[in-house]
């Protein structure tokens, strides 16, 4: 989407989760922004967690930061960098692996930090 994330279930095949009300600020609040400003950002990939309430998130605007959305909690709550560009994602409940366009970064969920 243009904004937001939508996720869906292959078996049955139905929509089981949506995020485009602008609840994903990172701006600390809405005040004295236009609605456009306020909307959630445009989210190039996504990464769900088995069927939990954890997603990781790259916005189009940022492709280099991955953010960690707890859906229950309605905030991020960790985020992870990257030197190039975020091509993907995935999610275990151990690791958390990023993937450029020339290497594959794998880290240990708890703490967050790389696995050489």
């Amino acid at each position: 989407t243009t904004r937001g994330f939508r996720v869906y279930t292959c078996e049955p095949l139905h929509e089981f989760s949506r995020r485009e009300d602008g609840a994903m600020q990172t701006n600390g609040g809405n005040r004295g922004h236009s609605r456009d400003q306020r909307e959630s950002p445009a989210i190039a990939l996504a990464g769900m967690l088995y069927r939990t309430n954890i997603f990781a998130l790259v916005s189009a605007c940022e492709p280099r930061k991955v953010k960690i959305w707890d859906d229950q909690k309605g905030e991020f709550v960790g985020e992870l960098r990257s030197r190039a560009e975020i091509k993907g994602v995935c999610l275990t409940r151990d690791i958390i692996a990023l993937v450029t366009e020339y290497a594959v970064y794998v880290y240990a969920c708890d703490p967050l930090q790389v696995i050489d």
